[in-house]
């Protein structure tokens, strides 16, 4: 307890005073009156009183003392001081782990010196007797330590800490190709900062933030003014004339306005579906941060290795002799490295395109009725499609269809005697219930004629997305008896199935019991959607990805930490490359997200197990981390709340209350006198 005005002390004089007055005081004299019966009775009624009443005037002199000295105290102010803690610099060091902290500068990356000036940090904390807290804002934000007073660590416990900072730079760097959750790692050092909100927060990155609010963005040692970085940020293609032309973007980024000449290479491999390989090049000047697209024709290739054989006549222009390219396996990019004075960052400097071979698919279409309309439908897709598959279709009219050897079968009112196995089958118009095919979980009955039916919607699936069957209107159908629960019934008629499809590992059917021929479907731009998006759900597009651009080229590169779906034509799908393989069975959504950049093989195994089919991803850094001196506007920054100071307990309140109390005690003891 401590006293905010000592001089009230001075008070307590009053306890002198109030014993002088004591002294001073006359004492009661004896008188004689003329009643001896009054004088007994007092004299028996004060023997009787004296015990109590020198008690009472004791405990009134010990009131009005402690009342006096209640004063005294109150005039002093006496309060309980706070207790301050013994404070100690406390610190968060947050190390940015995204893929522009792999930039490399004399063989040490940005994410390296980072590491190396946390290291440095703790060890002046532990000199400085400091608390430590130090934050990885990697894919996923993690806490490497937390709120360590580096001075009570053991030699033991320190070295071990180091060893975990020195482990993040190994050869499988923490470090990764993907963003960094700096938020994430934002919102663990606001924990920290709503404890002690003098903690001071240090985010080691080579990213400028516009807007960084309480946190101390530390480059200088981090980054090196001289780094810079020559990057393939994109690449496409394009089909005119019947040849490929392919666009490559480009770009060259420093610390300035510097500008780099780029020698861009361009390999092509297995040109219109032969051995022979192409080489080209493109000289381009790039300022720095300018994006630049490079051309390379088919013409501006020049054969490397193999050659023509007679029947690839087409493959050269007989005029100018130039090269035309209209298929390929694969084309590889890449920046001229050996003529940069310095390139900071590799891990863009190559690219890859594929595609340029579009798989085959197989189509056999039998039919036991004249009529035009899937005939004109699997022509329209053919060219629609054409840049994602090449359709190969085959009529057959004299009922000597096969039941093995293509990937999807449509047979129109004449049936098979057994189900093919290795591939999607599509069967239409049946309407002999003796003439189901062996192998095929479903039954219908006799057929229904009348003037006209309407169809109602079953459940909603991606074949019939955007149709209203309510529109469509038919006179003759077949009601569907569906065996098991793989099928999906997608459209009613009348209460009876009359579509309905099944996509499983091991089976990959649909069943359309209605005569086109007694229907206005064919006649309907319905008709023509639904079999597209029947046939892309019956044999999927491989991979697909999300801000996927252009759905009607074959993709065939992706971002790294792009979240993609894989689809299989058949039983299952292998992915494997660079340290990946993983085999899918389970279809049409099975997801996956690619962490390493470089070529990736699928590896398909076909329905009927008929053998395998092999498609390729090339998977990159993604274009916004080639820029190595990105800005970014702002950092949400921990929240910095005020500090609360100790506050000393004010003693006032408790000394008024026993003031009121002893000055009521000593009021009550004096009106006991007269008693």
């Amino acid at each position: 307890m401590s006293w905010i005005t000592p001089l009230g002390f001075l008070g307590l004089l009053g306890i002198a005073v109030l014993i002088l007055i004591y002294l001073l005081k006359p004492n009661y004299q004896q008188k004689i009156v003329s009643s001896t019966y009054v004088w007994k009775l007092s004299l028996k009624y004060r023997r009787k009183k004296l015990p109590i009443s020198k008690l009472r005037n004791i405990l009134i002199i010990i009131c009005q003392i402690l009342i006096i000295t209640s004063c005294a105290m109150i005039l002093a102010q006496p309060v309980i001081q706070a207790e301050i803690p013994e404070e100690k610099g406390e610190k968060i060091a947050v190390i940015d782990a995204s893929a522009t902290m792999l930039a490399k500068y004399e063989d040490q990356t940005r994410f390296a010196r980072a590491v190396g000036k946390v290291k440095e940090l703790a060890d002046t904390a532990r000199k400085n007797e400091q608390v430590l807290t130090v934050i990885l804002a990697g894919e996923e934000a993690s806490v490497l330590l937390e709120r360590g007073d580096m001075s009570a660590m053991t030699a033991e416990e320190y070295d071990e800490f180091v060893a975990q900072l020195t482990a993040l730079t190994g050869s499988k760097s923490a470090c990764s190709y993907m963003d960094g959750d700096v938020d994430a790692a934002m919102e663990l050092a606001e924990e920290v900062v709503l404890e002690n909100p003098d903690a001071e927060v240090l985010f080691y990155t080579a990213t400028n933030y516009i807007e960084k609010g309480n946190v101390q963005i530390v480059t200088e040692g981090v980054v090196n003014d001289a780094e810079s970085n020559a990057a393939i940020l994109d690449g496409r293609t394009r089909f005119e004339d019947n040849r490929y032309v392919f666009e490559i973007d480009v770009a060259y980024y420093d610390k300035g306005d510097g500008a780099m000449q780029l020698r861009i290479t361009a390999d092509a491999y297995g040109i219109n579906g032969t051995k022979v390989n192409a080489n080209a090049f493109a000289i381009v000047n790039c300022d720095s941060g300018e994006r630049q697209t490079v051309i390379f024709s088919s013409d501006s290739f020049t054969i490397t290795s193999g050659s023509f054989e007679e029947g690839d006549d087409e493959s050269i222009d007989s005029e100018t002799g130039n090269l035309s390219i209209f298929s390929y396996d694969y084309v590889m990019f890449q920046i001229d490295e050996a003529l940069l004075d310095n390139d900071s960052y590799s891990y863009d400097n190559y690219y890859v395109l594929y595609g340029g071979t579009q798989p085959t698919i197989n189509i056999q279409y039998t039919s036991s009725k004249s009529n035009r309309y899937f005939a004109g439908v699997l022509r329209s897709m053919k060219t629609v499609m054409k840049n994602r598959w090449d359709l190969r279709i085959t009529d057959v009219k004299d009922g000597s269809y096969a039941v093995e050897g293509f990937d999807l079968y449509i047979f129109e009112h004449v049936m098979p005697e057994v189900m093919p196995i290795d591939g999607a089958v599509f069967l239409v118009d049946m309407d002999d219930a003796d003439k189901v095919p062996e192998g095929l979980n479903a039954e219908w009955s006799k057929t229904v004629s009348d003037d006209f039916f309407q169809l109602a919607q079953g459940d909603d699936h991606q074949v019939t997305e955007g149709i209203d069957p309510a529109k469509i209107e038919i006179s003759k159908y077949t009601p569907l008896e569906l065996g098991d629960e793989g099928f999906q019934t997608l459209w009613y008629c009348g209460g009876d199935p009359v579509f309905a499809v099944k996509n499983t590992a091991e089976e990959k059917v649909a069943l359309l019991s209605i005569d086109l021929n007694y229907s206005l479907l064919p006649g309907m731009w319905e008709f023509p959607t639904l079999i597209s998006q029947l046939f892309s759900y019956l044999i999927p597009e491989t991979v697909t990805a999300e801000d996927t651009e252009n759905a009607n080229l074959r993709t065939s590169v992706f971002d790294v930490g792009q979240k993609v779906t894989f689809n299989s034509r058949g039983r299952d799908l292998t992915v494997f490359g660079n340290g990946v393989d993983q085999t899918f069975d389970e279809f049409p959504t099975a997801e996956f997200t690619f962490t390493e950049i470089g070529a990736y093989t699928l590896e398909h195994t076909l329905l009927g197990n008929k053998g395998g089919y092999s498609e390729y991803v090339y998977i990159k850094i993604a274009s916004k981390h080639s820029d190595i001196w990105q800005s970014v506007d702002v950092l949400n920054a921990p929240q910095q709340l005020k500090k609360k100071e100790p506050q000393d307990e004010d003693l006032l309140v408790y000394f008024a209350a026993a003031l009121v109390f002893l000055l009521f005690a000593e009021w009550w003891l004096q009106a006991r006198e007269q008693f």
